[in-house]
């Protein structure tokens, strides 16, 4: 459409919706496909956001082929379409702005890649997310006798994940009703990936595929800790006996796709 007609249109699409709470906004879905659009449309399309909603939603665009410049102070968080979960916590760094994984592949069963892998690879890739400090988002693609998508029509889900989903997000949630503050991430030696609570309350480790039946943690001095394993794929929490401070050495149960998690004792 001509310029006039597309910023007649987004002004009415805000005026539309920019009036409920739930509402976050997405310039494009992969912008960089839309050839006839230019880098001064996109930029111009972000002005009108921001002068005519009046709530301030949450702000970005989608990529296909080439990032975006999520940098750019229009922004409020970059939404990224990328399987490279491990760059989260460097992205996040680079832009000063929340990564949210808007589209990390689908779990499904038709024939493109992007919309085949397994529940268990698609709860992998919700576990690197939280651990790099970051947002990932959920879709399906499973072959429907009626060829009705999820990802195109919603309806009912089929696969595995949705409920690992769920168990993780309510571990999250159980650290933000015990310390303030973002999730930042930690290395221990670049293997596991792990994050902590801004005041050290809550420190965890996802152990992705490998399978340690042992491991030494550097805790925070001065705080003593309790600690929990839990199992990504089984949906179990098993408390480890003892406490926990200083160079913690820890009994681990030697099985993949595991985490572990302190807890500082005042909290326990």
């Amino acid at each position: 459409m001509p310029a006039e007609v597309d910023d007649r249109y987004l002004r009415y699409v805000i005026a539309r919706f920019s009036g409920y709470r739930n509402v976050w906004w997405s310039l494009a879905n992969e912008f960089d496909l839309l050839r006839a659009k230019t880098t001064a449309d996109w930029d111009r399309y972000a002005r009108i956001l921001g002068e005519y909603d009046a709530f301030d939603h949450l702000r970005s665009i989608h990529y296909s082929r080439y990032q975006y410049e999520y940098g750019r102070g229009w922004c409020t968080h970059a939404g990224v379409q990328d399987s490279r979960l491990q760059l989260g916590a460097q992205w996040r760094s680079d832009w000063s702005k929340p990564v949210v994984y808007d589209e990390c592949r689908y779990e499904g069963n038709i024939a493109s890649r992007w919309g085949n892998i397994s529940g268990d690879a698609m709860t992998r890739r919700f576990w690197q997310a939280a651990a790099q400090g970051c947002y990932c988002g959920h879709g399906e693609t499973y072959l429907d006798p009626n060829d009705t998508l999820w990802w195109s029509h919603g309806g009912v889900l089929h696969g595995t994940s949705p409920a690992r989903i769920a168990f993780l997000r309510k571990l999250l949630e159980e650290t933000i009703a015990v310390g303030p503050g973002p999730i930042g991430f930690t290395n221990f030696n670049d293997d596991p990936m792990g994050a902590r609570r801004a005041n050290d309350s809550v420190i965890f480790y996802y152990f992705d595929e490998h399978q340690p039946a042992e491991g030494t943690f550097a805790l925070p001095e001065g705080r003593t800790y309790t600690a929990e394993y839990i199992d990504t794929l089984q949906l179990t929490r098993t408390p480890l006996p003892g406490e926990y401070a200083g160079k913690a050495e820890v009994k681990l149960p030697g099985t993949p796709w595991g985490s572990l998690w302190f807890r500082a004792k005042e909290l326990t």
